[in-house]
C-alpha cells in the first residue's frame, strides 16, 4: 500500500481498517488521474492523501463534520 492509504481506509468511529480497493490503488498508481473522490469511511484518519501525483480525498465523511464537500472545477 501506498503511504497514507491505510489512514483513509481507516475507520476511528469502528475503530477498523474498511479495507479499501487495492484494484483502484492499483489503477491510480499506473495511471496517476489528478484526483480521484470517493466515499464510505465516515470517520477516516485523514480526508486527504496523495499516492504519486494523485490527490485522494475522501468526500464520504460530511455528516461529522456538518460541511460538505465542494469541488471547484472552475
Amino acid at each position: 500500500m501506498s503511504a497514507g492509504f491505510e489512514d483513509l481506509t481507516f475507520d476511528t468511529g469502528a475503530g477498523r481498517d474498511e479495507g479499501g480497493s487495492p484494484e483502484l490503488l492499483a489503477y491510480v498508481e499506473r495511471h496517476q488521474p489528478r484526483t480521484v473522490h470517493f466515499g464510505h469511511i465516515h470517520q477516516p484518519r485523514r480526508r486527504e492523501a496523495t499516492v504519486g501525483k494523485t490527490r485522494l480525498v475522501n468526500i464520504g465523511c460530511f455528516r461529522d463534520e456538518k460541511r460538505a464537500y465542494v469541488l471547484d472545477v472552475g
